[in-house]
């Protein structure tokens, strides 16, 4: 027949569905009542055959299965079988006049919840209650394990996926799971691996300390690289050694702490390490020779220039000397061409011993030893006007003497700077009425910038490359005197220095030369 549901006269909303495998209405209708007695707010439906269980199984609405265990026609064990095959998460209890003691371990085993005896009929509320708490356990004892199941074999993915090698072992140091990575870096199959020590893929002369660093690093586990600071080494199945990296990451489980290992082979990168170490070297090797070479250059090219002009003074002496003779004693008899000739030869000569002298203050300020003394700009600046006072007298120059530091270096060749840059705008501002000469300084954070700003003669920004070279000169002689080494021994002091120039400028707008020193001296 059919399911029938079996109501009591005060129904409850229900809660919990019961089938019944009963032949006797009036014991479902005694149950029913039993268990809403005992608080259970349940509904039944009864079956009392083969098929209707069977569909009524396969239903899936049921919270527990209750079954007499004589049924006319009806093998109970069968009933069992069959309720655990479609529903085996759901609790089954047997209900009996007589049970044989022998047949409850066999109804247990085949999955049973329980059995009550109608004469202790009351003992079936808190048997279902039982039941179905076991059920509950149950079901979250297996959504536990499924969910464990599933963040094993996605971890197992995550590793197998890894570009890296990754070892997993036990708290006993054996090696539980390995990756592709592994077989390919260190030539066992995983097979070989597994259930070993991981003391086999170390060379035999770290083993012993290995297992050491092992038994500590499981005594404070946690997530670290191992041997920083030390050089480490794999062991491949040919015996070969593999340079690599590892970190290593604890894992926490109920059999213990595993350990995994991410294990980096680093051949490659100790091959271009050591590839870098030697061009590093050969490079400094060859700017240390470059270097030896440009300073025996140099030291030659100022004893060069020390000694030519050294060795030119004296027969420029005696032909500035026999001119002036020639001038004075024979002017009468020379003829009007003859007296200019003499005027061009000692202009000449003239000119001459300045470029030698120029020459000469050149070569010493690359040889001679620097000293180091605090300067106050101040009192240079007003030493360097009160030395070209006669280059200032009855000009019109107005002077902006902003404030002015102190600085590291050797008092009188920076002396000699600022002479050189004053000079400089005095001279390129003497179209100018009035000249403005502006000095000034300021300080950055390990360095002083000091600079001399003109209205002067200016000069195109596309030749200032030209402006500090040995007898480099932008503008003609006849408009503005001088030999080209002042700027030039302006940058030799300040690179001996430490410091940088520049300049900036423009044709007719005037110019700005700037140098720096740094605040601390870092050698000679």
């Amino acid at each position: 027949m059919p399911s029938e549901k079996v109501m009591g006269e005060k129904a409850v909303s229900p809660t919990l569905r019961i089938l019944h495998l009963e032949d006797n209405p009036l014991d479902s209708e005694l149950v029913l009542e039993l268990l809403r007695a005992d608080g259970l707010a349940a509904e039944i439906d009864r079956v009392d055959t083969a098929e209707d269980f069977q569909e009524a199984l396969a239903q899936g609405t049921h919270a527990v299965v209750v079954s007499d265990y004589t049924m006319p026609g009806l093998n109970p064990l069968e009933t069992l079988r069959l309720a655990r095959q479609v529903r085996p998460e759901v609790p089954f209890i047997f209900v009996s006049g007589t049970l044989d003691e022998d047949l409850a371990p066999e109804i247990y085993k085949m999955g049973a919840s329980d059995y009550v005896l109608k004469h202790r009929i009351a003992r079936l509320a808190p048997a279902i209650r039982r039941a179905l708490d076991e059920a509950q356990e149950q079901a979250r004892r297996r959504s536990a394990e499924a969910a464990l199941r599933e963040s094993e074999e996605k971890l197992r993915l995550v590793i197998e996926s890894a570009p890296n090698a990754m070892v997993m072992a036990d708290p006993a140091g054996r090696i539980i799971l390995v990756n592709a990575q592994t077989e390919k870096v260190f030539g066992y199959r995983r097979e070989e691996l597994m259930g070993q020590p991981v003391e086999i893929l170390v060379p035999e002369r770290f083993r012993a300390k290995h297992s050491d660093d092992r038994r500590g690093f499981m005594a404070d586990t946690q997530a670290r690289p191992m041997g920083a600071g030390r050089d480490l080494y794999g062991r491949r199945k040919d015996g070969a050694e593999v340079p690599v990296e590892i970190g290593l990451n604890p894992i926490k489980t109920e059999e213990g702490t595993l350990v995994l290992a991410a294990i980096v082979d680093i051949t490659q990168r100790k091959h271009a390490e050591e590839e870098l170490r030697r061009l590093h070297a050969e490079l400094e090797r060859r700017v240390e020779q470059r270097t030896a070479e440009l300073a025996a250059a140099n030291r030659e090219l100022e004893a060069f220039g020390y000694s030519v002009s050294h060795d030119l003074r004296a027969p420029l002496r005696h032909i500035m000397s026999f001119v002036e003779m020639l001038g004075k004693t024979e002017a009468a008899k020379l003829s009007e061409k003859g007296n200019r000739y003499v005027r061009i030869i000692s202009d000449a000569a003239r000119r001459m011993g300045e470029l030698i002298d120029g020459l000469l203050v050149f070569s010493r300020i690359g040889r001679a030893p620097l000293a180091d003394k605090l300067v106050d700009l101040r009192q240079l600046v007003a030493a360097a006007r009160q030395e070209l006072a006669s280059e200032t007298s009855g000009r019109a120059i107005e002077w902006q003497i902003g404030p002015l530091t102190e600085v590291r270096g050797d008092p009188l060749l920076l002396r000699s700077v600022v002479v050189n840059l004053v000079s400089n705008a005095i001279k390129y501002t003497k179209n100018r009425d009035p000249a403005r000469i502006e000095i000034g300084c300021r300080e950055q954070e390990d360095e002083v910038v000091c600079f001399v700003r003109d209205n002067g003669a200016g000069f195109d920004m596309q030749f200032v490359g030209n402006l500090f070279g040995v007898f480099q000169r932008l503008h003609r002689a006849e408009e503005f005197e001088g030999t080209g080494i002042g700027l030039a021994s302006v940058r030799r002091i300040v690179q001996r220095h430490g410091g940088k120039v520049w300049a900036e400028g423009a044709v007719d707008q005037g110019a700005t030369f700037c140098f720096s020193l740094p605040k601390q001296r870092s050698g000679p």
